[in-house]
């Protein structure tokens, strides 16, 4: 709630050193230009699944394991879908090898590392 009692949403975005925080009322497709940081932003946009976040076109946008974690057990209740827990345990495997990279000092897994995890994700994306 901001000051007067309203209910406000929080924008950010982070990077490894800095982060963005920015209120507004709304947390849809207003609030993201206000903010005044992706319509600027060139790089890859690491985000959940929302709209607003996409809605801008000059910078790549990636999804967030997280939020793909999140959304698995709604896949498995409304659609039933047995691809959903293939997902899970694969991102689970993915995060472990980054964690695993990050505590050898590694700033990202080796292109051989992505290609062996691309042929199972795309397997399982087709499936569902």
């Amino acid at each position: 709630l901001d000051e007067n009692g309203r209910r406000s949403w929080r924008q950010s975005a982070s990077t490894p050193e800095l982060t963005d925080s920015f209120p507004h009322d709304t947390r849809g497709q207003a609030a993201m230009p206000a903010a005044a940081v992706l319509p600027e932003f060139q790089g890859v946009a690491v985000q959940d699944h929302g709209e607003a976040s996409q809605q801008f076109e000059q910078c790549a946008h990636a999804f967030c394991h997280a939020h793909h974690l999140r959304e698995r057990p709604r896949a498995i209740d409304q659609e039933q879908a047995a691809w959903a827990e293939e997902m899970k345990t694969l991102l689970l495997a993915i995060t472990a090898h980054v964690h695993q990279a990050k505590a050898t000092g590694h700033v990202a897994l080796t292109p051989g590392r992505i290609v062996q995890f691309q042929t199972p994700s795309r397997e399982i994306v087709d499936q569902a």
